[in-house]
C-alpha cells in the first residue's frame, strides 16, 4: 500500500486517542486504573475500548470484580495502538511492583 492510500485512511475523532490521529479501522485498546469511592485503597487495573460504558457498567454492578466496592472513579487510561504492548503495561501494573508503581505515581 502507498503512502497515499495511508493518508486517505488518517483519521481524527476525539473520541478515539483523545482526537490524535489514527488510521481508520484500528482497534485502539485503553488501560485504565479505577479507584474505588468507598474504599480508597482498592483499586482495578482493567482494559476496554470504550472507558465511559465500562466505567458505567462497573458502577452497575455488572462485574462481579468491582460489584462489592461500588461506586468507582476512572483515575487514569493509558492508550495503546499496539495492543501487545498495552496487555504487556496491563500485566506490569497487576503485579507487586506495577502496584507499588501507580500508587506512588498515579494513584
Amino acid at each position: 500500500m502507498g503512502k497515499a492510500n495511508y493518508r486517505d485512511r488518517i483519521v481524527r475523532d476525539p473520541g478515539i486517542c483523545g482526537g490524535e490521529p489514527v488510521l481508520k479501522g484500528t482497534r485502539v485498546t485503553l488501560r485504565t486504573i479505577l479507584a474505588s469511592l468507598a474504599d480508597p485503597h482498592r483499586t482495578y487495573v482493567g482494559s476496554t475500548s470504550d472507558p465511559g460504558r465500562r466505567l458505567a457498567e462497573h458502577n452497575g454492578g455488572k462485574s462481579p470484580h468491582t460489584s462489592k466496592h461500588l461506586p468507582w472513579r476512572m483515575v487514569v487510561a493509558f492508550w495503546f495502538a499496539d495492543t501487545r504492548r498495552g496487555a504487556m503495561f496491563e500485566r506490569y501494573l497487576k503485579s507487586g511492583s506495577g502496584r507499588a508503581f501507580a500508587v506512588r505515581h498515579l494513584l
